[in-house]
């Protein structure tokens, strides 16, 4: 399995279970200013914003162009950005008073 369809079942399943756990609408959309880097080999990152490394598993998240982040690695793509809308509050819930 490669790393790309690793990392899309990650991101499908991890979504579908935090909406369905939640009970919040998720959306996720990928970022084109942030991308996931592999450094192995010939990374030279000297042209991008390094944001987080994970040197224990060689990949990095840089934020900069596209066309830097060509030049710079072999291997990328783009990051993720998740949000979860708050789920709905039911209004008509009975609630309990002491004489109940």
């Amino acid at each position: 399995m490669s790393n790309l369809t690793k990392r899309k079942f990650i991101k499908v399943s991890g979504s579908v279970i935090g909406g369905i756990a939640a009970g919040t609408t998720v959306t996720a959309a990928a970022r084109t200013d942030r991308f996931i880097v592999s450094t192995k080999g010939k990374a030279d990152l000297s042209d991008l914003t390094v944001v987080h490394e994970m040197p224990g598993i060689n990949y990095a998240v840089v934020q900069g162009d596209e066309s830097d982040v060509k030049r710079s690695v072999k291997s990328y793509e783009a990051d993720v950005r998740i949000e979860l809308d708050s789920p709905g509050v039911n209004k008509e819930t009975p609630t309990l008073d002491a004489s109940d």
